[in-house]
């Protein structure tokens, strides 16, 4: 399709409103850049683009409207066909906000990334629908000033790579390791704080590798010998596709070679991007600890966090659910008017083709659907195993079904140069937990030893920061307690399930205070600017037991009710609005289905709300409150309280005009001086606590 004269005349110029006619664009002008309007009435635009006929059409007004139907089928799915208003038809220009184009080293330049088109659709209900339509911008090579050694990155997005297994994706995933080696100091160093040093690429081996540089597959036994190597994070899928495993009876022979036919289809995909970029080992767990081994399988899963740490990247098989699906897979072709050249979109900056560069300038509709996409929807973020390997690698490269991903400590970046957000490197404990919890795993066995890794390199940490700060307490600082951290107690003690538990197996026997005993994933409760209320925690030197001292009230007295049921049974409409509001707050998406309000019998007022750990019947729940005890671990007022704290009375319930919260754990007496976590709550009345006593309680 030819262009219009509107769209074929189109320049960065087009968006300028603070230069001269004439001026050249700059870094310093690049930030006035606004939108512009391409159409001065929607309605007449889409009027004759419907008059036209199809060989006449514009290719780059096609573009711009089949973003703005994507635009409004994602808006109002299943709704009357899209109709423009009157108003303007704008494009808006998006550049990266953090001007880098990497793997290329920095330049000057405006850095765009695309433009977004912005329209107004009539809607049959309700007020017209702003769309704003996605349209990559991207050139067929780096562009550079005629004449000038300093290359401009006016526009740097790349071309989608036309296939995963050929030159132009190893090309790319070299030039990605190669700039991170020489421009990010940070993916020099491991979580622990260790730095690896970069000029010497030779780091020492795991115990075993996979040797795959000689036109053979073998395990070798590295003996602390020097080298480069990748490692690999895949799903092995379910216990009828497991992969190949080293075992006792066949691992002699894999040092002596793997056939190639008797590997997966991810592996061998793995072995053939290593081979092409020119690397000599890759580690792949099923292969390089032996599996039937149970003193290797510990030993080497212990390890696991410093192979993936001191690999050369990660290739992740991101959207793989079984290792034999490889994802290395050949691409459709896409059609040749995908793509738009605007001929004379970078004539101003002497980089387009105007100025006698070859560049030449693209657009392209945005039309990968996320879950293809990014490793988030991908079937490895199911995985467990997978939380520690990805936090830990400094380098990683997913391959998923549209897009190869790079993402290291520094940048996350899509193969067409896309800036995207990498949420997997969040390092705070409890948002590692909640993710990991939800996850998947083979055997139950594993639910602490799949984070182990992890769990060593962060104590590694721990330890150096305790020991240069001369930390007193470092002993505690550094204590790991079946999934908690000894200094973050009592908040890694408030944590909630996520879905509705009807019995909870507990096969390595763990303490009921830990979240690693529920077989689902949790979540913590959000706690806003609230302190300790607990007068001490000491953990027993087996590290199964804790001794809190904390205030505490026997259920006894109370009765627990649905959230839905407690407004037209108790009449308590004041308190139950504020109380659920706060229920339906939580990041926990079943919390409302699982949560009880906990109901002062005697004084008819709502306490707060709790959520059992295992669910129980009514009935059987009014008889276990007689025996369950609340423990106020941490408070917005405080261990000695607010004496000039003002109260007002309100019909059938009290409320403090500047509310107090309690976080609080639900415990169970199992036998003398014993007791267990049932759950956790949170409690809103600070005149109940008021005649708490103080006791110990021990956890185990």
């Amino acid at each position: 399709m030819s262009l219009c004269f509107r769209c074929g005349s189109l320049t960065i110029d087009s968006f300028q409103t603070h230069t001269e006619p004439g001026e050249p664009l700059t870094e310093d002008t690049a930030a006035t850049l606004t939108a512009f309007p391409l159409w001065h009435s929607g309605c007449a635009w889409q009027k004759q683009r419907q008059q036209q006929r199809p060989g006449l059409d514009c290719a780059f007004c096609a573009l711009l409207w089949a973003s703005l139907l994507q635009a409004w089928t994602a808006a109002e799915p299943g709704r009357d066909e899209l109709a423009l208003t009157e108003a303007e038809v704008l494009l808006e220009p998006k550049a990266d906000v953090h001007r880098t184009a990497f793997p290329e080293p920095p330049s000057n330049g405006l850095y765009l990334t695309g433009l977004h088109v912005i329209a107004n659709a009539f809607t049959s209900r309700g007020p017209n629908k702003l769309l704003r339509g996605n349209i990559r911008l991207f050139t067929d090579r780096p562009l550079t000033v005629t004449g000038s050694l300093v290359s401009r990155r006016d526009i740097i997005g790349r071309p989608q790579l036309s296939g995963l297994a050929c030159e132009s994706t190893t090309g790319l995933l070299r030039r990605w390791v190669a700039a991170c080696k020489e421009q990010h100091a940070k993916c020099c160093e491991t979580l622990s704080g260790d730095v690896i040093d970069e000029a010497r690429p030779e780091n020492i081996l795991p115990r075993r590798v996979l040797c795959v540089n000689d036109g053979r597959v073998c395990v070798v036994q590295s003996g602390q010998r020097l080298g480069p190597y990748v490692a690999l994070s895949h799903c092995w899928g379910p216990t009828d596709k497991l992969p190949i495993r080293a075992l006792k009876s066949n691992v002699g022979n894999f040092e002596w070679d793997i056939p190639w036919n008797l590997l997966p289809k991810t592996y061998q995909d793995a072995i053939t991007i290593v081979r092409a970029i020119g690397i000599p080992y890759i580690w792949i767990d099923s292969l390089c600890i032996v599996q039937d081994d149970h003193d290797d399988w510990l030993r080497e899963s212990a390890l696991m966090g410093s192979v993936y740490e001191r690999a050369e990247f990660t290739i992740a098989a991101s959207h793989a659910s079984n290792s034999n699906e490889g994802f290395l897979h050949p691409r459709p072709p896409r059609p040749s008017s995908a793509a738009v050249e605007l001929p004379n979109f970078l004539r101003s900056t002497g980089a387009g083709s105007g100025s006698g560069s070859s560049s030449r300038t693209f657009a392209r509709l945005r039309s990968d659907s996320a879950a293809d996409t990014f490793p988030e929807r991908g079937a490895l973020n199911t995985r467990s195993w997978a939380t520690q390997e990805w936090l830990l690698s400094r380098r990683m490269v997913f391959f998923a079904p549209a897009s190869v991903m790079w993402s290291c400590k520094t940048v996350t970046q899509r193969e067409t140069g896309e800036r995207c957000f990498n949420i997997s490197r969040n390092l705070r404990w409890k948002t590692i937990v909640e993710a990991y919890s939800e996850r998947r795993l083979t055997f139950a066995t594993d639910r602490l030893v799949a984070l182990d890794g992890l769990r060593a390199e962060m104590q590694r940490k721990k330890k150096k920061m305790a020991a240069a700060a001369q930390h007193k307490t470092a002993t505690t600082t550094t204590t790991y307690l079946s999934g908690l951290w000894a200094d973050s107690l009592p908040d890694q003690l408030l944590w909630q399930v996520a879905r509705r538990l009807d019995y909870a197996p507990n096969p390595l026997g763990l303490p009921s205070w830990t979240w690693a005993r529920v077989p689902c994933g949790v979540r913590f409760l959000r706690i806003d600017k609230a302190r300790n209320a607990c007068h001490r925690i000491a953990v027993s030197e087996c590290h199964r037991q804790l001794t809190i001292g904390a205030r505490a009230r026997i259920l006894s007295s109370t009765r627990t009710a649905a959230v839905a049921a407690t407004v037209s049974s108790w009449g308590v409409t004041g308190a139950h609005d504020r109380i659920t509001a706060d229920i339906h707050a939580s990041h926990a998406k079943e919390t409302p289905s699982l949560a009880r309000l906990l109901l002062d019998v005697a004084g008819g007022s709502v306490i707060g709300w709790l959520v059992y750990d295992v669910q129980t019947s009514e009935e059987e729940g009014e008889e276990d409150a007689g025996r369950d005890y609340m423990l106020a671990l941490m408070s917005t007022m405080g261990r000695r309280g607010d004496d000039l704290e003002q109260q007002r009375a309100s019909g059938p319930t009290r409320m403090m005009t500047k509310q107090h919260e309690y976080w609080c754990l639900i415990i169970r007496r199992i036998g003398d001086g014993t007791y267990r976590r049932v759950g956790v709550g949170k409690s809103y009345s600070r005149e109940w606590w008021l005649n708490a006593e103080l006791q110990d309680f021990t956890l185990s």
